[in-house]
């Protein structure tokens, strides 16, 4: 019977170099799948954001479940966009108090007014809003005014 001890820096000095942030992906493609799993299972990131911004626009999903909608206030404050959430409730000499506040900052291509707010049975609130510009229906021509230069007006 032999023993071999355990080297932590034996995987390290392989053909392949180690890298930590390999590690901190898998961990963050882990907590993904509990934020977005269907089931009522425990979520480990409660009321967390998912900020996407593309050429679509912007969209911002927030796990608000266990809040009714009109315990859920969404607000445009400056450049940002807040979502305020209060949940108060009391039972058999219990009580029970949950609220959160998220502030995101509106990238400056995104239309405030067309800020659009949705809440699904699920309980995820998600805020979308469209890039800023006109519209294929709202184009529109604009003139070019030709100005003869001081030197061409004197000949």
């Amino acid at each position: 019977m032999s023993l071999w001890l355990y080297d932590p820096f034996r995987a390290a000095s392989s053909h392949r170099q180690y890298n930590p942030l390999n590690e901190l992906a898998q961990i963050e493609r882990q907590l993904d799948h509990f934020f977005d799993a269907p089931s009522q299972q425990l979520r480990l990131r409660d009321h967390a954001g998912q900020l996407s911004h593309d050429e679509n626009g912007l969209k911002y999903r927030i796990d608000a479940r266990g809040f009714k909608p009109e315990e859920l206030k969404v607000d445009i404050e400056g450049d940002h966009i807040v979502v305020r959430a209060e949940h108060k409730e009391e039972h058999d000499g219990e009580s029970v108090h949950r609220s959160f506040i998220r502030s995101v900052a509106i990238p400056k291509d995104i239309q405030k007014e067309g800020l659009k707010c949705d809440l699904d049975e699920a309980g995820r609130l998600v805020i979308t809003a469209p890039k800023a510009g006109l519209p294929d229906s709202q184009k529109r021509s604009i003139p070019i005014e030709f100005k003869k230069s001081e030197n061409q007006e004197s000949k």
